[in-house]
This record gives structure tokens, sequence and C-alpha cells, in this order.
């Protein structure tokens, strides 16, 4: 592996974060963890150490409940989109299709 500080890299709309973000999310919240043990954990007593793992994980759940609760809405919002207007609008004044 090269290391080129003028090199640049493009991330073209998060197409792999957007595909599956409750992934992506997990990961990162993992990586937080590994940092921490890695480069912090030895210079705080065990219960900090503790701590601090709850408190990512804590996070990770508060993130995929915004997450899942986003995708839902989204997928709930294109589901109304499919629907033909005529059908909506006669849902909105009480008239069923039979």
């Amino acid at each position: 592996m090269v290391f080129v500080p003028c090199a640049r890299a493009v991330h073209l709309e998060g197409a792999s974060t957007a595909s599956r973000p409750l992934r992506v999310a997990y990961h990162k919240h993992v990586g937080m963890i590994k940092m921490y043990r890695l480069h912090l954990a030895r210079r705080y007593p065990g219960p900090l150490t503790w701590a601090v793992a709850v408190s990512v994980w804590v996070r990770f759940a508060a993130k995929a409940v915004v997450t899942m609760s986003r995708s839902l809405a989204s997928l709930r919002r294109r589901q109304r989109q499919a629907r033909p207007a005529f059908g909506r609008r006669q849902e909105r004044y009480g008239v069923r299709q039979q």
C-alpha cells in the first residue's frame, strides 16, 4: 500500500450507505469500540471502558430506530405515490372501488 497525499477519492451519492444504512451504522459503531479499546482503554479504568461501550451501543440502538422509521416512512410514501390518483381521490371522498 502506498500513501499518496495528493490523491483524491470521490464518493458518488453515498451508494453503499443508501442501500444498507443499518449495516453501515453497525460497522461504524463496531469501529468506534475497536478504536477506543486499541488507543484509549489502557489510559482509563475498566468501568469507564465498560460505560463507553454501553453508550456506543445505546447510540447505535437509537440510530437504528431512527434509520428504520425513516425507511418505513419512505416506503409508505412510495407506496402512496404508486397508487393511481383517481383511486386516492375516491378514497378521500368516501367512495370505494368494487
